[in-house]
Order: C-alpha cells, then structure tokens, then sequence
C-alpha cells in the first residue's frame, strides 16, 4: 500500500508534464536540474528520490512515509524553480 502511495504521490508530483523523459545508461545527479527530474516518468522520478534518500540520510531503514513527504516537497521546491540544481534544491529543503 506504501508503495502504491509513493508511486501515486510521484504521479500527483508530475501531473503537470505531457511527456515524460527517459534516464538511460549512468545518471549524474549531481549536475541533474529540477526540471529534468519534473519530466522523469513516475518509476524514475521513484528510483532518484529512493536514491536520494539513501544518499543524503546515510541510513539502512527506509522511512517510506517521509521518503512520501520529501517527494512532495521537492516537487513544490522544483516546479518554483525547474531550473535549479536537483541537489541545491534538496539543501534549500534541509535548511527549512
């Protein structure tokens, strides 16, 4: 059921894109933009937050319902400003 939740919550995060992108091969998140994670289908945009998550908590328990709620608010972060680097924008998230 958390699982349908995330994915649903990534849905609800990309419902304003007519097109998704497509990640292939290695992925530097690193240099990725808001907006490159925006136009992500819901599986990828999924698999860089659970990344995201285990990168930046350090931790070997999955919080599946904060995992939910930083989705969301990375969403709100990234559709202010699509142009923005994925991981200045995850900071300007931890600093709140």
């Amino acid at each position: 059921m958390k699982r349908f939740l995330l994915f649903a919550g990534f849905a609800a995060l990309l419902s304003t894109n007519v097109q998704a992108a497509e990640l292939s091969g290695k992925v530097n998140l690193a240099t990725m933009t808001c907006q490159q994670l925006l136009d992500l289908s819901d599986e990828e945009a999924g698999a860089v937050v659970f990344w995201l998550d285990g990168h930046f908590t350090d931790e070997t328990v999955i919080d599946l319902d904060g995992i939910f709620r930083v989705a969301e608010a990375l969403g709100t972060q990234c559709r202010k400003n699509p142009s923005q680097k994925l991981f200045d924008a995850i900071e300007k998230l931890e600093a709140k």
